[in-house]
């Protein structure tokens, strides 16, 4: 890895960890959850970083929306089984004792796509200042065959 791609790798797991903590504590001392809910808050926001990561590192030229466009089924089956999982680990009375998770609330969902929207979005925004002509067009690399 070049210094550049290591600095913007760390970068990016050091805005998630920071994210991950502002999150616990936000549900445990803002919104005053208990302990099993601020868990499920966090592991969720946890996974979803993970996925967003995935979107936005898949070009460092163009952004992630432009990039659902091109074909990648392992991308889809990574995205629907980390989707999957999320909803069933929340969900199924044994796999949230196992996880020790409590349900979480349609609005705690809401924060927890929106805060981790909004804890990769730089990284699209350095995107387009950095490439602004790819990160809007419609052109996408040759498919691999």
């Amino acid at each position: 890895f070049d210094p550049p791609t290591l600095g913007l790798a760390i970068a990016q797991g050091l805005t998630v960890l920071a994210v991950l903590l502002g999150m616990f504590a936000l549900a445990r001392y803002g919104l005053h959850r208990p302990e099993d809910e601020a868990r499920a808050f966090v592991f969720t926001t946890l996974l979803l970083s993970n996925l967003a990561m995935i979107l936005v590192n898949r070009s460092w030229q163009r952004s992630a929306w432009r990039c659902l466009g091109i074909a990648n089924p392992a991308l889809w089956w990574v995205m629907l089984g980390g989707v999957g999982f999320l909803a069933l680990s929340l969900t199924l009375q044994p796999l949230r004792i196992l996880f020790r998770f409590a349900p979480l609330h349609s609005q705690d969902l809401g924060i927890c796509v929106a805060v981790t929207l909004g804890s990769l979005g730089w990284f699209e925004l350095l995107k387009l200042r950095r490439h602004p002509r790819q990160a809007s067009t419609r052109e996408h690399p040759p498919a691999a065959t």
